[in-house]
This record gives structure tokens, sequence and C-alpha cells, in this order.
């Protein structure tokens, strides 16, 4: 999992591990990855997918090693990616990707 801190705020990152650790579980806390830059992270060579409420997620690596599925959300319906509209379906949308 990777999440970019918000900035100017001290509880940030504390609160996203606690989300983590109460909606995935203790084992989940150690996997995450807090970045500012999400392009960063991943590997070219293996099929990734990095779902993302921000379209068009940028960083210092172009183009990103990943694909990006938007995670659906009323500022974001403008943009033209594939989209994750709830967690329930997130087989059926990500598969063809990975």
């Amino acid at each position: 999992m990777c999440t970019s801190p918000l900035s100017g705020t001290r509880w940030c990152m504390p609160e996203k591990l606690a989300w983590v650790e109460t909606h995935l579980g203790g084992s989940w806390v150690d996997r995450v990855i807090i970045t500012k830059d999400k392009t960063l992270v991943g590997d070219p060579l293996r099929r990734c997918v990095l779902v993302d409420d921000r379209p068009g997620v940028e960083g210092l690596v172009k183009p990103p090693p990943w694909r990006q599925v938007l995670f659906d959300a009323p500022y974001n319906r403008t943009a033209q990616q594939p989209r994750l509209t709830s967690w329930a379906n997130w087989r059926q949308v990500l598969a063809p990707y990975l």
C-alpha cells in the first residue's frame, strides 16, 4: 500500500497507519509506504496498479512503473481513466491490469 502524507498536519501519518490497521489488519502496517512521489514505488518488470482518487498522478519517474485506476470521487468524474467505483468489484476492474 502506498499513500501520500498531507503537508502541514502532524497527525496525518499516524492516522493513516491506524486506518490501515483497523481496516486491513496489523500485518499490513509494516507494508505501508508513505511518500510524496508515488512514481518511485513499483517494479517496471511486474504489472503494478495504483488505485488513487487523484487523476494523473505524476512524479520523477516517467512513465511511472504502474497503471493508474481512479477510485471514484465526485471531484474526479470528468477524468478519462479506468475507474473503480467500489472495493466490492475490485477484482473485475483490476484483473485486466494485473
